[in-house]
């Protein structure tokens, strides 16, 4: 029996977590054996170098090498002997992984769901972390002194220049050598890699779906609810959320703004913490509207397709994956970063016109079982799997 070795760093429920979850779930039940090894206690726990100083030396003066990671991937390798390696995020465990199933001719597939490879905070923001300004000094000069996420003196600059540049070299050796197939989970992220001098025409792009048997649509008659759905990282725009909240409201006194996911100190919007699922797809089901107000450029985005799957338009800005899964007329709004009154606007816009809320509703949905059904990603993972490895 053919046997994956899926790796993630961790896995405490974000969405590259969720869809490692999903993947590893799916090839068990299509007859391989999987396993997931992570920086997590588990039975098969990736040990690695832990700290700001540590972590900012593997990345630089370690030449992105972190031994311990090495040393309890190559137990672990040898424990499963898999028959293929699968790395999803490898942010705090280093390119250990990938250079272990290299020096042990297992093939290695790396799907790369953020920025990390090629930013040391996989953020990809300016300095200034304005919003929505995304960095664009491809030569690392700043990364380590001026970065608002990771600011540690300007002196290792040259060391974080070196390592990156580094990381990309041995990238793109291991793809030309094809002992490493990369994939990248939107074409926003495949891109910003090749302008970092990753090699684009050896990255593939494979959108990781919904199940839209499972996020369903609920009644089609819509409370007048703005959906934040996540963590409050400023990452993912609460404070947007939070001043839309304010100016809405005073066009619509019966709006509502919930936050599930998180907390937020507004007296505008209710706060709902963290849900087990079926709250969740409730609030999508009943929801006029998701509002994705993010200042970094979301990868992809995974809750615009849960809520288009459920009927729910979508509002977000024109940043990353989203451009590629929501259509801005059709399917939900795209705005410009930093313009608040558009991003009100269009939120109350679906509040209060029920009819076009259905349309774009509808339009979401069948947008998501034609190009982003979870079974498509399944098959094309699969088809990956049998190219690099025989299967």
């Amino acid at each position: 029996m053919n046997k994956i070795l899926y790796v993630n760093d961790y896995l405490q429920g974000g969405g590259t977590e969720i869809f490692t979850k999903q993947l590893a779930k799916a090839f068990l039940e299509m007859g391989f054996e999987t396993f997931i090894a992570t920086r997590d206690r588990n039975e098969y726990q990736i040990h690695a170098f832990e700290g700001l100083w540590f972590f900012l030396f593997r990345r630089t003066i370690f030449q992105n090498y972190d031994p311990l990671a090495t040393r309890s991937f190559k137990r672990i390798v040898g424990k499963i002997k898999p028959n293929l390696i699968h790395a999803l995020n490898l942010y705090h465990i280093s390119l250990s992984p990938v250079m272990v199933a290299n020096k042990l001719a297992i093939p290695c597939l790396l799907t790369i769901c953020d920025y990390w490879p090629v930013c040391l905070n996989r953020g990809l923001l300016s300095p200034a972390l304005a919003e929505g300004k995304i960095c664009l000094d491809r030569s690392w000069k700043r990364c380590a002194g001026e970065c608002k996420h990771r600011k540690v003196g300007s002196f290792i600059s040259p060391f974080v220049k070196r390592g990156m540049k580094h990381r990309i070299e041995i990238l793109n050796d291991l793809m030309d050598k094809e002992c490493v197939k990369m994939v990248a989970t939107s074409k926003a992220v495949a891109d910003v890699l090749g302008s970092f001098g990753l090699n684009r025409s050896m990255i593939d792009v494979i959108i990781p779906g919904v199940d839209p048997t499972v996020f369903k649509p609920g009644p089609t008659t819509r409370d007048k609810i703005s959906l934040f759905v996540g963590r409050s990282d400023p990452l993912k725009g609460p404070h947007i959320f939070s001043k839309v909240a304010e100016i809405v409201k005073t066009r619509i006194p019966d709006a509502r703004f919930i936050v599930v996911g998180s907390s937020l100190p507004n007296k505008h919007i209710e706060s709902i913490g963290k849900v087990d699922f079926d709250t969740l797809l409730k609030y999508y089901q009943t929801a006029s509207c998701l509002c994705i107000p993010s200042i970094w450029p979301e990868p992809l985005g995974a809750i615009a397709l849960e809520a288009m799957s459920c009927c729910t338009p979508v509002v977000a800005h024109r940043l990353g994956g989203l451009v590629e899964t929501v259509v801005d007329g059709e399917t939900g709004f795209l705005v410009e970063p930093g313009n608040l009154d558009d991003l009100a606007d269009k939120i109350s816009f679906l509040l209060l016109n029920s009819e076009e809320r259905l349309r774009m509703g509808c339009k979401g949905r069948r947008r998501v079982k034609e190009k982003f059904d979870i079974k498509d990603t399944f098959k094309s993972y699969l088809e990956m799997y049998k190219r690099i490895s025989g299967f």
